[in-house]
């Protein structure tokens, strides 16, 4: 990734969008391989879903396993947030729905993200799985949804047409 991320700089970009949570977990270790930092040139995903989010002031989040125990929306609680994750059986089954999802078995998907959920009284839904943020939810049991992919889609979006600052950057 660091060689990745190295060769787009060379090349002269100006912004870096990585769509994939999970990975924002080694942004530490890639920024100190690129002498320090990335210059404020990569485009944070849980950054811009925090921007997102508004007052909530508890968040259920919706990831991978990895992007759980990463703790990449953990620094939500450095802004108050009550951020929660699905018990550990539920988690087992968002594993399964996510690669429903990867399959392309969208049919059964958000039925499985409203059992997932359900029962939690979270202010809003974090889906932190790009293969998940396909499914255009607005919602889930009775709370709103804020999409990584669908932030990130919007904001890059808004800045290449001059419409949005690059913010939310690491």
């Amino acid at each position: 990734m660091s060689r990745a991320i190295s060769s787009l700089l060379d090349a002269g970009a100006e912004r870096i969008a990585l769509p994939c949570n999970t990975l924002h977990a080694l942004l530490p270790e890639v920024g100190a391989a690129q002498g320090g930092g990335l210059d404020g040139r990569l485009l944070s995903m849980p950054a811009l879903v925090a921007d997102a989010l508004g007052p909530a002031e508890s968040v259920l989040v919706l990831g991978t396993t990895a992007t759980r125990e990463y703790g990449v929306y953990d620094f939500l609680r450095d802004r108050g947030v009550d951020v929660r994750y699905p018990s550990r059986a539920r988690q087992r089954e968002l594993e399964d729905l996510i690669m429903s999802a990867v399959r392309g078995r969208t049919r059964e998907v958000r039925a499985g993200l409203e059992r997932v959920v359900d029962g939690d009284t979270a202010d809003a839904v974090v889906i932190a799985c790009t293969d998940l943020d396909v499914q255009d939810l607005t919602t889930l049991a009775g709370a709103p949804v804020v999409g990584s992919l669908a932030e990130l889609s919007r904001h890059c979006a808004d800045y290449l047409v001059g419409a949005r600052p690059a913010e939310a950057v690491r």
